[in-house]
């Protein structure tokens, strides 16, 4: 399922910490917020699209949660989206699904920052 929002592979390593907005200069993120954040990916990562919705749902969830600041508007556009096109009937009034020309680039974006923070090299 992650593959479909970063558009990469499970990943792991969780040994850099990004600080590249003023937002996360300003308030860094933890390694262990990272952590969070890198677990939830691998949690995505584990689904299939056979994953009951629910689960998948809150799977979502975590991953919004515990999205770092510099990535939090890509995770949420993302997150949205797939709530809404792949589990309609958990999606909030509020939610919109994204068009491709904005969700490709989140999703660039997102798969960038997962391969530098969360990658075995990250």
């Amino acid at each position: 399922m992650a593959v479909a929002i970063t558009g990469c592979g499970q990943q792991t390593g969780r040994d850099e910490v990004s600080t590249d907005t003023a937002d996360d200069a300003a308030s860094p993120r933890t390694e262990s917020d990272l952590e969070s954040f890198c677990d939830a990916v691998a949690v995505m990562d584990a689904h299939d699209g056979t994953t009951d919705a629910s689960v998948a749902v809150s799977a979502i969830d975590e991953l919004r949660e515990s999205a770092p600041s510099a990535i939090r508007e890509d995770v949420e556009l993302l997150a949205d989206t797939l709530i809404v096109n792949n589990y309609p009937s958990h999606a909030e009034p509020s939610m919109k699904a994204a068009p491709s020309d904005q969700a490709d680039p989140a999703g660039a974006r997102l798969a960038d920052y997962v391969e530098t923070n969360c990658g075995p090299d990250g």
